[in-house]
């Protein structure tokens, strides 16, 4: 299954939301999941220098991923294809 990063940018003051962020994405991609879309979360991380969070995701397609911010009620700028 290919690999997602969704971005979204997140304020240094914000810093303490990035948990909370990476656990209704996780929540919202097992929802999704649990409904036969294949997507699975993998893990977030915040860069606060530059003010970004980031959420890998493995998932049939971008769109799943979109799903998942939907559900999720995030607010991602973008969401592109990671190659690892």
């Amino acid at each position: 299954m290919p690999s997602f990063i969704a971005e979204s940018y997140l304020p240094r003051s914000r810093r303490a939301d990035a948990a909370s962020l990476a656990e209704r994405a996780r929540q919202a991609a097992e929802t999704l999941a649990g409904t036969g879309r294949e997507v699975v979360y993998l893990r977030s991380a915040f860069l606060p220098d530059d003010e970004l969070c980031l959420h890998w995701f493995a998932a049939s397609s971008s769109a799943v991923v979109a799903e998942v911010a939907s559900l999720a009620a995030l607010e991602w700028d973008r969401v592109v294809e990671a190659v690892e």
